[in-house]
């Protein structure tokens, strides 16, 4: 049996991940997209890994990032990119270096992980006593029926902006976020920080974004992020993340305009997640229909006792979007 041995991930490991990466999965990062992903989120990481004869056999990312619970702000940690070289499963490598993340994350006073699961995963952590708390399924619209805006829009414009733009009214991002996080059970963090990493920074991107904003003092009312791409042989729309004040005509709005802009590009539907504002309030037009067999398994791992003032159970209802489960 190979010696194996746990540590943290190092900067100095982004090489060899990359292609373990590909021994496990058949498919190609580059080497700029994996630091993004793993050495420059701006809230730190504690990722795992194993070695074995000085090459890494497995890991297990684990990156951080802030949780409003009801008005109170948690680091979590999202847990990505877990793999184990094919020679190397069945051998106790994956619940090593799970242990090893628990206690690492724990020391970083991270209390709560999650993750989203392919078939495969979902049994090891099933055994590492992680919990699953819903499915999210991925939405359709054909963008053969779209809504008409009315003609003053009631008072609001939207309007397109670029990160450069946005970059001028942080305050107001971050206020927004902080309006919205009160109204709101469970949202991960949207302040501009993470923003700005998770889309303005992330190595060839292509994401649009869409502002909504009072026509009487041009005060921010919500946001949309939004990027074409081919799937599938076919060009797609992706409302990937949003935030508004509430729900009312900004989401409407917003909506409308992004739908009418994937049809303007020539994409055959559009997709997004199905609990956009939350499992309450899903889409009640007809024209958006969940697509067969395409879900996302929402689980949670407490590292420890989180205390009565956090219902875990209420965490089914955490507001998600495809930013956040980053497959898009």
């Amino acid at each position: 049996m190979s010696d194996y041995r746990y540590r943290l991930y190092a900067g100095s490991d982004a090489d060899q991940a990359v292609d373990l990466f590909f021994e496990c999965f058949g498919k190609k990062r580059t080497i700029d997209e994996w630091v993004w992903q793993h050495h420059s989120n701006p809230y730190g990481q504690g990722s795992i890994v194993c070695e074995s004869d000085q090459k890494l056999m497995g890991f297990y990312g684990v990156v951080f990032r802030p949780l409003m619970i009801r008005g109170r702000e948690l680091t979590v940690g999202h847990v990505i990119d877990v793999m184990v070289h094919p020679n190397h499963q069945m051998k106790g490598v994956f619940m090593s270096m799970a242990s090893a993340a628990f206690a690492s994350s724990k020391v970083r006073g991270v209390r709560l992980l999650f993750g989203f699961p392919n078939d495969k995963a979902i049994r090891g952590h099933r055994k590492a006593n992680w919990r699953e708390v819903g499915a999210r399924q991925i939405l359709r619209h054909s963008l053969t029926q779209l809504q008409e805006p009315e003609e003053n829009e009631n008072g609001i414009v939207i309007e397109w902006s670029s990160w450069k733009d946005l970059a001028l009214n942080v305050e107001e991002i971050d206020a927004l976020f902080q309006s919205s996080s009160s109204k709101r059970g469970f949202i991960a963090d949207r302040s501009w920080r993470w923003l700005q990493w998770r889309y303005g920074q992330k190595p060839d991107s292509d994401y649009s974004v869409l502002v909504c904003r009072t026509e009487k003092d041009g005060s921010l009312k919500g946001w949309v992020i939004l990027r074409t791409r081919r799937f599938e042989g076919k060009k797609v729309g992706h409302i990937v993340d949003w935030l508004t004040e509430g729900e009312g005509d900004a989401a409407q709005l917003l909506e409308s305009r992004a739908l009418r802009y994937f049809a303007s590009e020539g994409c055959e539907y559009a997709q997004c997640l199905d609990n956009r504002d939350s499992e309450r309030t899903q889409p009640s037009s007809p024209v958006w229909y969940g697509e067969e067999g395409r879900t996302l398994d929402l689980i949670l791992r407490s590292i420890d006792d989180l205390g009565d003032n956090t219902p875990q159970v209420g965490l089914s209802e955490w507001y998600l979007s495809l930013g956040d489960c980053d497959v898009f």
